[in-house]
C-alpha cells in the first residue's frame, strides 16, 4: 500500500527524535520563563555573587558529600540556598507536578542542609534544562531577566 512507519529508516527515527527534543526544550523553556519571573532576583545575586568569588555558576550549584550529608558551597552558599528555596516555591505552582513534598519540606523556615539538598536533587532531576538555561543566560547576560517577546532564543 505504499505507507511505511516512520521509524523504520534511519532519517525517519532521526526527524522522531529531533521532534521529541524540540517539544522537550519548549517545555523547559516555559518552565524557565516562570522561574525567571517568580525568582529572577534570586538568581541575579546567585551568579553576581560567583561571578566575584571566581567561581562557575553551574560547576557550584553540584552537591557534594561526605559520608551521606551535603557539604556546604564553596562560596555563596546563601545566595545559592535562596535561589533554590525561591524555585521550589515557584514550582508548587498548579502545573507543576514534580517534587511537591521536597518543595513544600524547602519552603518552610529554618529548612534543613539535607532538607535543601534533597529538594534541590530532585529539581535537578525533573527540571535541568530550565535551570541551565536561566543560570547561563544570567551569567552571560549578568543579570537573570526574561528576553524582549520577539526575541528566540
Amino acid at each position: 500500500n505504499g505507507s511505511s512507519c516512520l521509524c523504520s529508516s534511519p532519517i525517519g527515527l532521526i526527524l522522531i527524535v529531533c521532534q521529541f527534543l524540540t517539544l522537550m526544550a519548549l517545555a523547559a523553556w516555559g518552565t524557565t520563563k516562570h522561574l525567571i519571573g517568580e525568582c529572577a532576583p534570586t538568581v541575579t545575586d546567585y551568579v553576581q555573587c560567583t561571578k566575584s568569588s571566581g567561581k562557575d555558576a553551574m560547576k557550584l550549584m553540584e552537591i557534594k558529600y561526605d559520608n551521606g550529608k551535603p557539604l556546604p558551597l564553596e562560596a555563596c552558599g546563601t545566595e545559592h540556598t535562596a535561589m533554590v528555596r525561591c524555585c521550589a516555591s515557584a514550582l508548587l505552582k498548579p502545573g507543576y507536578d514534580k517534587c511537591l513534598k521536597s518543595f513544600e519540606a524547602m519552603a518552610k523556615e529554618g529548612a534543613s542542609p539535607m532538607v535543601i539538598s534533597k529538594g534541590w536533587t530532585c529539581m535537578q532531576r525533573y527540571y535541568p534544562l530550565s535551570f541551565e538555561q536561566m543560570v547561563k543566560a544570567a551569567e552571560t547576560t549578568g543579570e537573570c531577566k526574561l528576553p524582549p517577546a520577539d526575541q528566540i532564543i
